[in-house]
C-alpha cells in the first residue's frame, strides 16, 4: 500500500505544509505536464464513472503512472479543496465542479515543522487524508472544542487583530518555551506549557489553510484568542 511507507508519508506531509497556500491555477497547471489526461473537461461535465477516495485513488493512479511525491501532495491538496477525483474504465478525472478557489494573501513564507520524528508527521497526513472529506462546518466545530485559543467568530462583531497564516500560528506553538513533541501509539501530540495539541489537529488545521483560512486574533479578550476566517472567490 502506498501510505504505509512512513519516509514517505513524511516528505509527503513536508510538501502539503510548504505548498497549501498555492493557487488552484499553479498546482493544476504544474499536475496537468505529468497526468495531462486526468484533466478531461469533457469527461467532468458528463460526470463519467463514480467518484473515489483520493487515497485509493493516488494508489491507483500510482499502479498506472509514475509520480513522484510533489504530484501526490498537489492531488491531496486539490482534493482537499474539493476537486473529486471519478475512476471510468480504468481511467482518472479530477473534476472541479465543487472545489473552493482560496485567494492568500502575501504573508512571510512560515514553514513548522510539525515534529521531527518521521512516524509523528506520518501519522499527520494518515489523518488527514481520513479526514479530507470533512466539511468547514464539522472541522471547525471540533477545532473550537479541541483547542481553547480557537473561538466561535460571531457575525457584527468588528475583528481588529492581525491576521495569522495557520502555519504561522503552528510555528508559534512550535517556538514556546518547553515546547516538545511525545511520540504515543496514535502518533503523538505536541506538548505546550497550557494545552496538548495532537496529531489530528495538525491535519485538520492544514485541511482549512489548503482551503483558504485564516486566523485572526481578538485582541478584546483576556490571553491568545483567535478566531478563523476564510477568504475565497465567490
Amino acid at each position: 500500500m502506498m501510505f504505509n511507507n512512513i519516509d514517505k508519508n513524511a516528505n509527503i506531509l513536508r510538501i502539503i505544509i510548504d505548498n497549501s497556500v498555492q493557487d488552484n491555477f499553479a498546482l493544476v497547471s504544474s499536475l496537468s505536464r505529468i497526468l495531462s489526461d486526468i484533466f478531461d473537461d469533457q469527461s467532468c461535465k458528463a460526470k463519467l464513472g463514480e467518484v473515489i477516495n483520493i487515497k485509493k485513488g493516488i494508489e491507483a493512479i500510482i499502479n498506472k503512472k509514475v509520480i513522484n511525491n510533489l504530484d501526490i501532495a498537489y492531488l491531496i491538496i486539490l482534493a482537499g479543496r474539493g476537486y473529486s477525483l471519478r475512476e471510468d474504465r480504468n481511467s482518472f478525472y479530477l473534476c472541479d465542479d465543487t472545489a473552493v478557489t482560496p485567494i492568500f494573501e502575501k504573508l512571510t513564507p512560515t514553514k513548522p515543522k510539525l515534529s521531527r520524528n518521521d512516524k509523528i508527521k506520518s501519522a499527520i497526513l494518515l489523518t488527514l487524508l481520513d479526514s479530507i472529506e470533512k466539511d468547514d462546518d464539522y472541522i471547525l466545530r471540533t477545532l473550537i472544542r479541541t483547542v481553547p485559543e480557537f473561538i466561535e467568530r460571531v457575525k457584527g462583531v468588528s475583528y481588529l487583530g492581525r491576521f495569522l497564516s495557520i502555519n504561522e500560528w503552528i510555528k508559534m506553538k512550535e517556538e514556546e518555551p518547553d515546547a516538545i513533541w511525545e511520540e504515543t501509539e496514535d502518533g503523538g501530540m505536541l506538548k505546550l506549557k497550557n494545552e496538548t495539541l495532537v496529531h489530528w489537529v495538525f491535519a485538520n488545521l492544514l485541511i482549512l489553510q489548503m482551503r483558504g483560512y485564516y486566523l485572526q486574533e481578538v485582541p478584546a479578550l483576556s490571553g491568545n484568542s483567535y478566531t478563523f476566517v476564510k477568504k475565497e472567490h465567490p
